[in-house]
């Protein structure tokens, strides 16, 4: 597995886990009636700061991974720079659409809160396609 792969991969879990914690505590909270920025605010920033540190240790542990194996870390060559443009073309898709359902959630005028957690929802969701291709590229060997 490359430098790169490896990355991914750690990317890919670091976002499904910490965004997966995030909106399962923000649903909780919204049950008990929580609908307020400065209540969300503290979740937020926990939320911005361990996802930070994942990708941190994604990345040195997959440059030691990659070291102890002998490869160089960092190179792209012509196939790494075809599957990120596939993939990227992919989750833009996913985000164009879906930020065009959020204008339809602005029009239909629902709460700050409501919009703010569906931009949140929708950069996860097209970063989570983006790299799921991304993986399934390397894994197909494209």
């Amino acid at each position: 597995m490359s430098f790169n792969e490896k990355m991914v991969l750690g990317v890919l879990g670091a976002t499904i886990v910490v965004f997966g914690w995030y909106f399962m505590n923000a649903f909780a909270m919204m049950q008990a009636g929580a609908t307020s920025v400065g209540e969300f605010g503290p979740a937020m920033w926990v939320m911005i700061g361990v996802y930070v540190a994942a990708l941190i240790a994604t990345t040195v542990i997959s440059a030691i991974m990659s070291r102890n194996e002998g490869e160089e870390m960092g190179e792209v060559d012509e196939r790494d720079e075809i599957i990120e443009a596939r993939s990227e073309r992919v989750g833009s898709y996913v985000q164009a659409t879906g930020l065009f359902g959020i204008l339809v959630l602005v029009m239909f005028e629902y709460s700050t809160f409501t919009i703010a957690h569906a931009i949140l929802a929708l950069m996860a969701l097209s970063t989570i396609i983006s790299f799921s291709i991304r993986l399934y590229l390397y894994r197909k060997g494209a």
